[in-house]
C-alpha cells in the first residue's frame, strides 16, 4: 500500500523516486494499491496521478478517502438528506453520480438563505453559484465533509448550524432535539504535503474548526464517522484487493496517517523521508515506523527484494 502526496508527488511534479518505485513494481509483477486521503472519483484521479508521474495508474489501483463512502451511498435511501462540504465541483459530481440529486451544498444554501452568511454583504466575491435545488426543510441526516473546501465561511458556518439547530439548516425553524445527524469526514488530516514548503489544509481542518466552534457552544463532542487513512474502513476495503494471506506494507510520509493507520491496521508501516514527516516527529508508539527508508524506492527495493 503506498501513499501518493510526499512519496510518489509533491503537488503537481512527480518525484522522481516516485517513478522509479512504480517502474520496480510493474516490472517485478508486485501487486499494489496507492491508497490515498485525497477525494474524489477513482478513473479521473488515476487519470490525473498517471500525468504527473507519467506512468499509467489504473484506477483499480488506487483507493481514496470517498471509497469507503460509495458503500454508504448504495445502502440508503436517495431521500436522505446530506448536507455535502467542499469543493462544488468535485462533491456535487460525486454525489450526483451516485443518484443524490438533492443534496445541499453550502455555496447554493447561501443563495436561498442569504442571512446564513451575512458577512458575504461587505464581500465583493461571492460564493460560486450552481443550479439551486431548493431546500425542503427537511432535517439533514448526514453531514459529510467530502472534499477539501474552497469556502471556508459558508462551509464552516452552516455545518455548524447544521449541528447547532439538530439538522436543520432553516434558520426561521428550531430542530428537533431529538433527531440525530450523523458526521462523516473522508479525509482526517488536517495538513497534506504539496509543492509549498510548508504543509497545507485538508477538509480535516475544516472539521476541526467545526467540531472546535460546537464544543465552545455547548461544552460536547460529535462522533465523527472517519472514511480515510489512519482509519479502518479504507484499510479493509484496500485489503481486499489482494490475497488475505498476504503481508501488507504500508508506505508513506505522514507518520499520523500512513505509520499511525498502518500499524493500527496489520500492516508493516514503513515511513519515508520525502514529505511530511521525519523519525525525530514520532509522538507515541502508534506512529512509530517500523521500517524507514529515504525514499520509496528504496522502500519497495528492500521490500519486494
Amino acid at each position: 500500500l503506498l501513499d501518493v502526496d510526499g512519496c510518489l508527488k509533491k503537488g503537481s511534479n512527480p518525484l522522481e523516486c516516485g517513478q522509479k518505485a512504480i517502474d520496480y513494481l510493474n516490472e517485478t509483477k508486485t501487486p499494489y494499491v496507492l491508497l490515498s486521503n485525497a477525494t474524489g472519483e477513482e478513473v479521473a484521479m488515476a487519470q490525473h496521478i498517471s500525468k504527473i508521474l507519467q506512468r499509467e495508474v489504473p484506477a483499480e489501483n488506487l483507493i481514496l478517502a470517498t471509497t469507503p463512502l460509495v458503500d454508504l451511498l448504495q445502502n440508503i435511501s436517495k431521500e436522505t438528506q446530506i448536507l455535502a462540504i467542499g469543493a462544488p465541483h468535485f462533491t456535487k459530481a460525486f454525489f450526483t453520480k451516485y443518484g443524490f440529486d438533492n443534496v445541499i451544498y453550502p455555496n447554493e444554501f447561501y443563495f436561498q438563505h442569504p442571512q446564513s452568511c451575512p458577512q458575504y454583504k461587505f464581500s465583493h466575491t461571492l460564493p460560486s453559484q450552481g443550479p439551486t435545488a431548493t431546500y425542503n426543510n427537511k432535517p439533514v441526516d448526514f453531514l459529510i465533509f467530502h472534499a477539501d473546501s474552497t469556502d471556508w465561511y459558508a462551509d464552516i458556518q452552516i455545518a455548524v448550524d447544521c449541528l447547532m439547530n439538530h439538522g436543520q439548516l432553516n434558520p426561521s425553524i428550531k430542530g428537533d432535539p431529538t433527531h440525530k445527524v450523523r458526521v462523516l469526514c473522508t479525509n482526517p488530516d488536517i495538513t497534506y504535503s504539496d509543492s509549498h514548503h510548508l504543509p497545507r489544509f485538508t477538509i480535516g481542518a475544516v472539521l476541526s474548526q467545526v467540531l472546535n466552534f460546537y464544543k465552545m457552544f455547548t461544552s460536547r463532542d460529535i462522533d465523527v464517522e472517519f472514511q480515510g487513512k489512519p482509519y479502518k474502513k479504507v484499510f479493509d476495503v484496500a485489503k481486499k484487493r489482494f490475497d488475505q494471506d498476504s503481508v501488507f506494507y504500508m508506505v508513506g510520509d505522514s507518520l499520523e496517517s500512513d505509520i499511525k493507520g498502518g500499524n493500527m491496521n496489520g500492516c508493516v508501516s514503513v515511513l519515508v523521508k520525502t514529505g511530511k514527516n521525519q523519525e525525530g516527529d514520532v509522538k507515541d508508539d502508534l506512529e512509530k515506523p517500523k521500517m524507514v527508508f529515504e525514499d520509496v524506492y528504496q522502500a519497495v527495493k528492500s521490500i519486494v527484494g
